[in-house]
């Protein structure tokens, strides 16, 4: 027995009320029953019902084997099997637990459609969910690496699945860098994702407090670099590193002028901006570093930091 599995495909499908001590029902189709201790459903108004399996395939229509696999692998998921420390979440094999969390998703996507984020992206990138929080597969160089775990509620909160000693920097969207000559650097993840669904080539770090100088092959054939920053001070910092990387005569800075701190992308797009308008903006408003004053000095501010604390470290 899956304990608590069909009450969570339910609950992701249209919500889920428990009536009694041993069943519920659903919030959205009301004749949809759920024997708890069974693991048992019926939906009275479409006459179908079954087990677990049977409700990935009727009604979510997915083939029996793909079912069975994901009712053996969410089974251990909900009872914990895998998931009771931190450590032992490496018991999933990786390649699985993308697809698997993908598919735990499939009923949780408000975080994504809140950010502009259609179903057709979420299920390119593999976007995940579990226990409320919202995940973006990371890889390296193709290879899958742990996942960037987001939350707007009980507060905003970014951190990864893998808890690991050290911290693994990740390009995302990468793979389009051999086969683009413009590519626009976002500093958040979803931003990227969003504007690649929208049709401009774009990749971001997965945090803007690192950029990685191993990047700089990724980029060798690539001729323009727009690189979009927040007006805070994370984003000045991060435009900073990035062109200095990359080349202070390729890379071009662009920031949404007279917006507040946090202004992005996605806040662009949810306003009702279109991608041709922002891609144009973007390349007529784009600075190099050396061309806009304030982070000119902060630039260099930066690098005279940097230096008075190597020479006091020998």
């Amino acid at each position: 027995m899956n304990n608590g599995l069909l009450q969570v495909l339910v609950e992701e499908d249209g919500g889920y009320k428990k009536e009694g001590n041993n069943w519920g029902r659903s919030v959205e189709h009301s004749s949809l029953v759920v024997n708890e201790e069974a693991q048992r459903w019926f939906w009275n108004s479409e006459n179908m019902g079954g087990t677990a399996v049977d409700y990935l395939i009727m009604v979510r229509r997915i083939d029996r084997k793909t079912a069975e696999k994901i009712v053996e692998s969410r089974g251990k998921i909900i009872t914990g099997s895998f998931l009771e420390q931190d450590e032992e979440r490496f018991f999933i094999p990786q390649e699985r637990l993308v697809d698997l969390l993908w598919e735990l998703g499939k009923g949780n996507r408000q975080y994504w459609y809140d950010r502009k984020l259609t179903d057709r992206t979420i299920d390119r990138f593999r976007l995940g969910f579990y226990n409320d929080w919202n995940l973006i597969p990371m890889y390296r160089y193709d290879q899958f690496v742990n996942f960037q775990m987001r939350r707007d509620f009980p507060r905003k909160s970014i951190t990864q699945w893998y808890k690991t000693e050290n911290w693994v920097p990740c390009l995302v969207n990468s793979g389009i860098l051999p086969l683009v000559d413009t590519v626009f650097i976002t500093e958040g993840t979803v931003d990227a994702i969003l504007l690649s669904q929208e049709g401009i080539p774009a990749v971001a770090q997965n945090t803007s407090a690192f950029w990685s100088s191993e990047w700089f092959p990724l980029f060798s054939k690539v001729k323009n670099i727009y690189y979009i920053a927040d007006n805070d001070k994370a984003g000045k910092n991060a435009s900073v590193r990035v062109a200095n990387n990359l080349g202070l005569d390729r890379v071009k800075i662009f920031q949404f002028v007279g917006e507040d701190e946090k202004f992005d992308s996605g806040e662009y797009f949810k306003r009702g901006g279109n991608a041709k308008e922002f891609r144009q903006m973007v390349e007529e408003e784009s600075k190099n570093l050396f061309e806009i004053g304030e982070l000119n000095d902060y630039s260099r501010k930066s690098h005279k930091f940097s230096y008075r604390r190597v020479r006091a470290s020998h």
